[in-house]
């Protein structure tokens, strides 16, 4: 489940999660570049998370069949056409931003907690969008 590209760092956060930053930058146009950083934190999905719903036990079960027993929050950030020389600057201040901005929420001890509710939810309402699409229009 791990994401392609080389990665450059993991952050141990204070909630137990790990960040991992890894550089997915690729050429463009001769000496042109797209500078990508991609944030990526496994969450390992637990039964304590579905507390908050109702039949917890089915949703669980039926969330680490669609999903398996592990989720990622992954987050890109790039910039485009980059010249070559200024490469390794822009992937550090990039990097630099990124960690001052999204370190407080992801270090938070409610995070885990949270991401797994949101994406419980956008998947609950994929499943039911899925299901009034298959039902057939009167």
């Amino acid at each position: 489940m791990m994401p392609e590209g080389l990665l450059m760092e993991e952050v141990k956060l204070a909630n137990g999660l790990s960040l991992f930053i890894y550089d997915q930058s690729r050429p463009l146009a001769g000496d042109r570049w797209l500078v990508k950083l991609l944030l990526f934190i496994p969450i390992k999905i637990k039964s304590e998370h579905f507390a908050h719903v109702h039949d917890a036990k089915r949703a669980y079960g039926a969330f680490v069949d669609a999903m398996g027993d592990e989720i990622a929050m992954q987050q890109p950030r790039m910039r485009n056409f980059i010249n070559h020389k200024d490469m390794q600057e822009t992937l550090m201040q990039i990097k630099e931003d990124v960690l001052t901005a999204i370190l407080p929420y992801v270090s938070n001890p409610d995070f885990e907690a949270r991401f797994i509710k949101k994406r419980y939810g956008e998947w609950c309402a994929e499943q039911k969008l899925e299901q009034a699409q298959s039902k057939p229009f009167r």
